[in-house]
């Protein structure tokens, strides 16, 4: 097969003049390419389509993924009969399979330094939060070589001490069946930290999603940075002329002035009090609790609505000003939807207690699942430790009695 083949069979590249060509986007999230090795190794020769899309020839992705050694190629390596001579043969294998069992999102070859400064080449490691997370060694052939074996326990025992149940060291010639227990393991593993609150989970989790996207996508991150926020540093999330646009509030309206009375007379008192600017707020920020103050029920809504007293919003409680423009607050923003006696508004504000509802659910749902999967990762972690346990004397009493079986068949042969 040839990597043409796997491309226009996968519905990657484009024919233009008679050649195949690739977007790069592509070649990085559907290939799996690995960037910095690419932009490294390749002989870029790159075109843009009329969209402004970096496209690449085939002949050059070609060329480098001929003579790219990394796991995440090893599958169109296959695919395409290619001869590698791979320098790592096993480990090469191992990693290869492993990766598309459950994603290529990891690096391989991480550097990583130890507490006391060691520098350690790692061969694949999954980050969680820009650190090491999972992390995967294959031991080679060469591991085994006496002179190896002391400077490898010494490494693999201070890497166990650091990662704990997250240090894979996987040995040469392991079974099918031990590798499988790992990679179920690992999957468990990436399910259970990738189970976070995001915008991307949430619409997978809830069907109803599609009523709040628009808004989710524009300030669903916002919200949820503010939401994981202990001490509450994120709360002026919202940008004031942002939000009126959202509220289809016209410039020069008198909607407009209403909305910026109630912050006018506040900015001309602290115009000239910079320092007040960059205090901390004493006002508690929003949590998971059902307080009445956190979920506005229809009561509250109508009595916000009919309230047509002009409170000025406070600053640095309400809003703050930053590079001459003013950031609200999640309350201050509900406030202002209310008050604009707008059909719009009022569906933003809907839009934003569902929204923080479905966060609410969201976390309750991945709590169980979390549960569920701590137990099943317990349970195989159990299950490889005793097999290991159990294993190891049973080798060494095979080992024995194949001895004994040679001994005796020399003995044979004598007589």
């Amino acid at each position: 097969m040839s990597l043409y083949r796997y491309l226009t069979s996968n519905n990657i590249g484009k024919i233009i003049k008679g050649d195949l060509w690739v977007k790069e986007k592509h070649l990085f999230k559907k290939l799996f390419i690995p960037k910095d090795n690419f932009y490294k190794k390749c002989k870029i020769k790159k075109n843009k389509n009329r969209q402004g899309n970096i496209m690449y020839n085939l002949k050059d992705v070609e060329d480098y993924v001929k003579n790219a050694q990394h796991p995440h190629l090893y599958e169109i390596h296959k695919y395409c009969n290619y001869n590698i001579k791979y320098k790592n043969k096993y480990e090469m294998e191992l990693l290869g399979k492993i990766t598309k069992a459950f994603g290529y999102d990891g690096i391989y070859q991480y550097i990583y330094f130890t507490p006391d400064n060691k520098q350690y080449r790692l061969d694949y490691v999954y980050l969680l939060d820009d650190k090491p997370f999972i992390i995967i060694e294959i031991d080679e052939q060469h591991h085994y070589r006496i002179n190896n074996i002391a400077g490898d326990n010494i490494r693999n025992s201070e890497l166990q001490y650091t990662f704990t149940n997250n240090f894979y060291n996987i040995p040469y010639n392991i079974s099918d069946q031990e590798l499988d227990t790992i990679i179920e393991e690992i999957k468990l593993l990436k399910e259970y930290a990738n189970d976070e609150v995001s915008i991307t989970n949430m619409e997978k989790e809830f069907i109803e999603f599609t009523e709040i996207k628009a808004f989710a996508k524009k300030y669903g991150n916002k919200i949820i940075s503010h939401k994981n926020d202990e001490e509450n540093k994120t709360k002026f999330i919202f940008e004031l002329e942002s939000v009126k646009d959202d509220l289809q509030i016209t410039t020069n309206s008198n909607l407009c002035s209403r909305i910026d009375s109630y912050f006018m007379n506040q900015i001309e008192i602290n115009f000239d009090k910079n320092e007040l600017l960059d205090s901390d707020s004493d006002s508690e920020g929003w949590d998971d609790s059902d307080s009445d103050s956190d979920d506005l029920d229809n009561s509250e809504l109508e009595k916000i609505s009919n309230n047509n007293d002009i409170k000025l919003f406070e600053i640095n409680k309400d809003f703050i000003i930053k590079d001459d423009k003013i950031y609200i607050t999640r309350e201050t923003f509900i406030n202002i939807a209310i008050k604009s006696d707008s059909i719009v508004g009022i569906q933003i504000f809907h839009q934003i207690m569902k929204f923080e509802d479905m966060i609410k659910k969201f976390i309750e749902i991945s709590k169980k699942r979390r549960i569920t999967i701590t137990h099943l990762i317990n349970e195989n972690r159990l299950k490889r430790a005793y097999s290991s346990r159990l294993s190891l004397p049973l080798t060494r009493e095979n080992r024995h009695l194949k001895n004994r079986v040679k001994r005796l068949q020399k003995l044979i042969e004598l007589n």
